[in-house]
């Protein structure tokens, strides 16, 4: 999910600098849990969000219950080009590292653009209780009825 989310931004050429996590439960009873976390910088990058996600989650789990939603949203997003760039003398540069990364989410971007959605999957999504590759082939992921 969040691998998607972030090819989302690199396709629309923004940045996020606000991470939200909401898990809704199958249980009635039980109210919905989550968090947010605002980062230091914007960002589009996959290896910097995805630990992010994960600790919001663990976080505002509630083991043992079962998970009905998981909702993982972006907010405050800007236009790349509209974020200036700075420079700081002891983190690696966007050319060192981030351009790897984003490099290869364009592929996968373009890829997937041409050849459709099923195109690159993980190889869980192949076995079979996976469901991608039919939830691909719906609106949104859901049905239309």
């Amino acid at each position: 999910m969040v691998e998607a989310l972030t090819l989302e931004l690199l396709q629309i050429k923004a940045l996020t600098k606000c991470v939200q996590v909401r898990i809704g439960y199958a249980s009635d009873e039980l109210r919905s849990t989550g968090g947010s976390r605002t980062l230091g910088a914007y960002t589009d990058s996959f290896q910097t969000l995805l630990p992010i996600v994960m600790a919001l989650f663990d976080k505002h789990l509630r083991p043992y219950e079962d998970i009905r939603r998981l909702g993982v949203t972006f907010e405050d997003l800007v236009n790349k080009e509209a974020v200036p760039r700075q420079g700081n003398l002891f983190a690696p540069t966007k050319d060192q590292e981030g351009q790897k990364e984003e490099d290869i989410q364009k592929t996968l971007l373009s890829i997937k653009g041409r050849f459709g959605k099923n195109a690159i999957l993980r190889a869980s999504s192949l076995e079979e209780d996976g469901t991608i590759r039919y939830r691909n082939t719906l609106v949104g992921g859901h049905n239309g009825e």
